[in-house]
């Protein structure tokens, strides 16, 4: 599969005991074989509603899984360095940096793959961590460590990053299509852009079927090719002229911030399920990626959030949308 032109070079020694193992995460060898022993009772389910429907999967590790896991994730960075275009699951880089490639380009092609985290398989996995380095012991310790079921699971901290590796094969294939084309090609995870200056329709069976070669199923809903004439949207961002979120994401980001004047924080994190200070962050989390694109707005917008009326007085202001600009 070629994930051995992803380790560092000059490469590190090979590991193959657990107690060596152990001492590269900083952990104790016990504590380290107890949690590889029983995995599946250090996760807790969580099922998420998907935007177009269904349901996502989240596996939240415990603290102390989590704690392992995080060890194990600045292992595997020290022994394997993504490729520039790759973008997702790597410290430094962003959706942003993914979209920014494409931005004002003729012809934008987007497409994901269904079900991504559960189609990227232990043995895929595997031949990542043989690839590192890790054999014997260390290797199957692991492998419990970061599968879950025999597969990645999304919410564990390794699994952005093993997952990002994961498709390197992949990448491999496009890329030499990219190249014979002249597009430019970059991937956030499973979220895959190219871009140039000749119509990209035709790309569709070719790119499809790439991926299904490598084994996974790429997702025909949100396959896209989008010229000039339409908005052109990577990973939530427009490219068409200058990077910044979809009017969709500003416009319910206003409404989500008028909606917690009127209501209050605490009505609004209870409607969602969350504690009001994970809610408060998630809101001006929101508004800080605004501002990278468009700074006065956005700070208008957190002024209004920080600075909350009085229970019954939000019911006397104006339309906010127009306080913020957006009307």
């Amino acid at each position: 599969m070629h994930y051995e032109l992803l380790r560092r070079r000059p490469a590190q020694d090979a590991l193959a005991d657990v107690s060596d193992l152990a001492r590269a995460l900083l952990l104790p060898r016990k504590g380290l074989c107890e949690l590889a022993e029983n995995t599946e009772s250090h996760y807790i389910e969580i099922r998420i509603p998907k935007r177009h429907g269904g349901l996502r999967r989240i596996h939240a590790p415990d603290p102390s899984l989590k704690k392992a896991q995080r060890a194990v994730l600045r292992l595997l960075e020290d022994r394997m360095v993504p490729k520039s275009w790759m973008h997702g699951g790597v410290t430094g880089r962003s959706i942003v940096t993914h979209a920014a490639p494409h931005c004002g380009r003729c012809w934008v092609a987007v497409l994901d793959l269904a079900d991504f985290f559960p189609s990227v398989r232990r043995s895929r996995v595997q031949a990542i961590l043989e690839a590192a380095g890790f054999t014997g012991d260390a290797l199957k310790v692991l492998l419990a460590l970061t599968t879950l079921g025999g597969a990645l699971p999304q919410g564990a901290p390794t699994s952005s990053h093993l997952a990002n590796l994961a498709l390197f094969p992949l990448d491999r294939r496009l890329r030499s299509l990219a190249r014979r084309w002249g597009l430019t090609y970059s991937r956030y995870l499973d979220d895959i852009a190219l871009s140039g200056k000749r119509p990209l329709r035709p790309l569709k069976g070719p790119l499809h079927d790439a991926v299904i070669r490598e084994g996974f199923r790429p997702s025909p809903s949100k396959t896209a090719f989008m010229g000039r004439h339409e908005p052109q949207v990577v990973t939530g961002l427009l490219v068409n002229d200058r990077l910044r979120p979809v009017k969709s994401y500003r416009r319910a980001l206003v409404e989500e911030v008028e909606a917690c004047r009127q209501d209050g924080p605490k009505v609004r994190a209870a409607l969602q399920g969350i504690s009001v200070a994970r809610y408060r962050s998630r809101i001006l989390g929101r508004i800080r990626h605004w501002a990278r694109f468009d700074a006065e707005k956005a700070e208008r917008l957190e002024r209004r959030f920080r600075h909350l009326p009085r229970p019954g007085a939000a019911a006397r202001e104006t339309d906010g949308r127009e306080k913020v600009g957006l009307r």
